[in-house]
């Protein structure tokens, strides 16, 4: 059964005043794939930025990295595309 998790939010980033590597982390703890087709990643203080997931199938163990402003092919390669802090 999937059990998806936020698992670390990286809220300050470090990288200049755009904070770009800002990133929230999701991993399946679970012991199925879990689809994320259709699944939204909201900032819930104002409902923007909005993220939908592409397609992406999300392995038992495996976690997945979503970034601010910077996109890493090795962590999923999912980014906001925003050029300010969030």
């Amino acid at each position: 059964m999937p059990d998806v998790q936020i698992c670390c939010i990286f809220f300050d980033g470090v990288v200049s005043r755009q904070e770009p590597d800002e990133y929230v982390a999701i991993v399946n703890l679970g012991d199925a794939s879990q689809d994320f087709v259709g699944w939204r990643l909201v900032d819930i203080s104002d409902e923007v930025p909005t993220f939908e997931f592409p397609k992406l199938v999300l392995g038992p163990g495996q976690k997945v990295w979503l970034y601010t402003n910077e996109v890493h092919a090795e962590s999923g390669g999912f980014s906001f595309g925003r050029g300010t802090a969030i």
